[in-house]
């Protein structure tokens, strides 16, 4: 019997094993989709002039606009002031039309979407927002487990002692194989399936 035993085992061992590389199924979880908006707000407009305190931005994109602008602003007064009446009032009527503009910015993490009306300079600004949602890893779970074990029995007279060492294998699903030898010599096989659990 004690030849068999390192064989039994191992096929205790594949049993194992081979539940454990069973397909399961794992439900990704993400965090929920937060949707919501700024109420419309009046903008503080900082004039920018020419020749008076420079306005400086960090953003290298915006000050060299500003430095374009204002040199179109340039050539925009220098065609006002030669342009007839007519044609003055073309220019004003265009230099105070209403303009509606909407910008949406997407990435990996958030939406906004800005909106807002602009009259020679903005007028309000309204901006919305979508928080995507984040996927969450599932938490690890026991993939394999060994254990080893020693046990000790009597008859209630205590007078037939016997003791048994056994290994026990626990898989994914948590269900348990098991082989013992005990002083009898007698061999053991044990298999225990989780019927439920409780988790906090």
């Amino acid at each position: 019997m004690r030849k068999i035993l390192p064989y039994l085992f191992a096929l205790i061992c594949l049993l194992a094993i081979f539940k454990t590389c069973e397909n399961k199924t794992v439900t990704k979880q993400f965090t929920p989709e937060i949707k919501g908006k700024f109420e419309s707000k009046k903008v503080v407009n900082v004039p920018i002039k020419k020749n008076k305190q420079k306005v400086t931005l960090n953003d290298e994109f915006l000050q060299k606009q500003i430095d374009s602008l204002l040199k179109i602003n340039d050539l925009q007064i220098a065609d006002f002031t030669n342009a007839n009446d007519s044609l003055k009032k073309l220019l004003f009527e265009k230099a105070i039309e209403l303009n509606a503009f909407k910008q949406v910015f997407n990435d990996s993490n958030v939406i906004i979407e800005v909106n807002g009306i602009a009259q020679g300079k903005v007028q309000n600004l309204q901006a919305h927002y979508t928080i995507k949602p984040i996927s969450i890893p599932p938490p690890k779970e026991v993939v394999f487990a060994l254990r080893a074990g020693v046990e000790y029995g009597n008859n209630i007279n205590f007078n037939s002692g016997i003791a048994k060492a056994n290994l026990e294998f626990e898989n994914i699903s948590g269900n348990t194989f098991s082989a013992s030898f005990d002083t009898d010599k007698r061999v053991w096989i044990g298999y225990k399936k989780t019927l439920f659990k409780i988790k906090k």
